[in-house]
């Protein structure tokens, strides 16, 4: 299957800027609650159900998004 170049680039800034709202949410209880979490599809769960994986023009949050997003945050913890 062949991707579009643009692909990437689009990816890798979504999961940047959904990490950049995640640390920037005034709740912070969803961070500390996704620090605590031990289960990888429990962290990207609380990604999801936060709204940090939906983006702009979304309905639903993207999945793969959310995994990686929660992937990234666990690695700056």
């Amino acid at each position: 299957m062949k991707m579009p170049v643009w692909t990437k680039p689009a990816v890798w800034g979504g999961v940047f800027g959904a990490v950049a709202l995640a640390k920037a949410d005034t709740n912070a209880a969803r961070m500390t609650k996704h620090k605590a979490e031990t289960s990888s599809y429990s962290r990207s769960d609380i990604v999801r159900t936060s709204g940090w994986a939906t983006m702009p023009g979304m309905t639903a949050p993207d999945y793969n998004l959310a995994t990686a997003c929660s992937d990234r945050l666990t690695a700056t913890s």
